[in-house]
């Protein structure tokens, strides 16, 4: 599988608006094209990534995380690339601010 077939200029927001991560955790979410339109499985992946973040943060150093989880849900991956100018604190394991973000859905 490549990048391209998953990421599409759809699914990419430079400059977030979110203050913290779990506002810019569903900022990201509302992009995935396939639960654009279904309010509640998009509530249920907001909760996932959140508890997955409460597990070990995804925040991976130098201004990067990738939020993901995997779901119970028709499909295959999803991927959706977002910016903050402001950057977000995402107890990353360098103890920086996050800018730069990568969410990755998984369909079991």
């Amino acid at each position: 599988m490549k990048i391209s077939e998953i990421l599409c200029s759809d699914n990419i927001r430079i400059g977030l608006g979110g203050t913290t991560k779990n506002s810019v955790i569903e900022e990201l979410v509302e992009l995935i094209p396939r639960v654009q339109h279904d309010k509640k499985i998009r509530e249920s992946i907001v909760k996932a990534i959140i508890a997955r973040e409460k597990l070990c943060s995804t925040g991976i150093g130098e201004g990067v995380a990738i939020p993901h989880a995997k779901m119970d849900i028709p499909g295959s991956i999803d991927l959706v690339f977002g910016m903050t100018p402001h950057g977000i604190e995402f107890e990353a394991i360098d103890n920086k601010p996050v800018y730069i973000l990568f969410l990755l859905l998984a369909g079991k």
